[in-house]
């Protein structure tokens, strides 16, 4: 590894694409193993302890607590060692998605600055407060202040945000209420120009699309 340019694990952090040539070449194997690789020097990194004491948004510590099952903690190291570009997690109802859902977010909150927020799509409104239940309450959770979260639609939340002047950490939502923006009155559909006005407007970083598979259920329906 040292021959190849990669001293240590750091070395693989600041230059995975370089990693993954040189670790297809070296050990024969494919991409996957490679990424599989990159995951794991991610996951023994860990976060800086002054990234931790210096992040803006205060809450638990569930990547480096005993609460995640070991295929909880798979997942979200494959979903870290791939940027988070594009995977999907298929599991049995109860298995666990949200807490590794909530993973995610407790990483992405580390670097995201005041002013920019994570978005939360669900089906119904009873997912809405199945997160916040999860997000704020429970012991096994990230223990967030309710204040740092929104529930609603992107109206309220135009409201909201002149109104206090402050923009919210997590904002979670339901799949018909964002097709409403930029649709033909009653009609709905997602209109791809209004949403991406609506995820720039509101200085979206990252998105969890929760029971996706729902979406595509009725293709009759408004969403």
């Amino acid at each position: 590894f040292e021959r190849g340019g990669f001293s240590g694990l750091s070395g693989i952090r600041d230059r995975k694409e370089a990693f993954r040539q040189f670790f297809e070449r070296f050990s024969g194997c494919g991409s996957a193993m490679a990424d599989e690789f990159i995951a794991a020097s991610l996951e023994l990194l860990g976060m800086p302890p002054s990234a931790a004491a210096s992040a803006p948004w205060r809450h638990a510590d569930l990547i480096g607590s005993l609460y995640p099952r070991p295929y909880q903690r798979d997942a979200f190291t494959i979903f870290r060692g791939y940027g988070y570009q594009g995977q999907v997690i298929e599991s049995p109802h109860g298995s666990g998605k949200t807490l590794i859902g909530m993973m995610c977010i407790q990483d992405w909150l580390r670097p995201l600055p005041p002013g920019e927020s994570i978005l939360v799509l669900v089906p119904t409104m009873n997912y809405e407060r199945q997160w916040v239940g999860e997000l704020s309450y429970l012991p096994i959770g990230l223990q967030l202040s309710p204040d740092l979260i929104f529930t609603g639609t992107p109206a309220d939340l135009e409201k909201e945000r002149k109104r206090s002047g402050a923009t919210p950490a997590v904002v979670i939502m339901t799949y018909t209420s964002l097709s409403q923006i930029g649709s033909p009155l009653g009609k709905g559909g997602f209109d791809a120009i209004a949403i991406e006005r609506f995820l720039q407007g509101n200085h979206i970083q990252y998105v969890i699309l929760d029971e996706v598979h729902k979406v595509v259920d009725d293709v009759q329906s408004v969403t």
